[in-house]
């Protein structure tokens, strides 16, 4: 599967310092699709730092 296209309001976007987008995803309420008809709430979004 391949993304084609995505709306997103630009209150929710952010660019860090390598001009790379980021979401906040708790703005956003995400949602992950288990299979079926099964889903799950993300309640509480974390960051890891990773190196650079």
């Amino acid at each position: 599967m391949e993304v084609k296209q995505l709306y997103i309001n630009d209150i929710v976007v952010s660019t860090d310092t390598k001009e790379r987008l980021n979401i906040a995803a708790d703005k956003i309420k995400p949602l992950a699709r288990l299979g079926g008809g099964e889903y799950a709430s993300i309640t509480a979004p974390f960051s890891i730092q990773r190196p650079e």
